[in-house]
């Protein structure tokens, strides 16, 4: 799983805990809007939540980036009938929230 994916779908991964147990308990999801978000995308997004800039040292494609991944979320709703419906500017923002809170930081 990449970062992008990770943060992506933090507010998803919380709501698909409602569909449980409908069909496939024991299946794990890798939850995302289906569609690509770029790295630097996610950076920025965590900057704003954040409220403080990263420090970023860019550098050539390195062997074994991901160039471009996502998300899909076809298996999920066929299995759970569930569609996510958080923004990646939302999940992240509620995730740095919960992050603070539950680690005092």
């Amino acid at each position: 799983m990449s970062m992008t994916d990770a943060w992506h779908i933090a507010a998803d991964r919380l709501r698909a805990r409602e569909c449980r147990g409908r069909r496939r308990a024991c299946a794990k999801y890798n939850i995302g809007n289906n569609r690509p978000e770029g790295h630097l995308l996610v950076v920025a997004v965590l900057e704003r939540a954040m409220g403080r800039a990263a420090k970023k040292e860019m550098l050539p494609t390195q062997p074994g980036d991901v160039l471009t991944t996502y998300a899909g979320k076809d298996d999920l709703m066929r299995d759970v009938d569930f569609r996510p419906q958080t923004s990646i500017e939302d999940g992240i923002a509620k995730f740095v929230a919960w992050y603070r809170d539950h680690y005092e930081a």
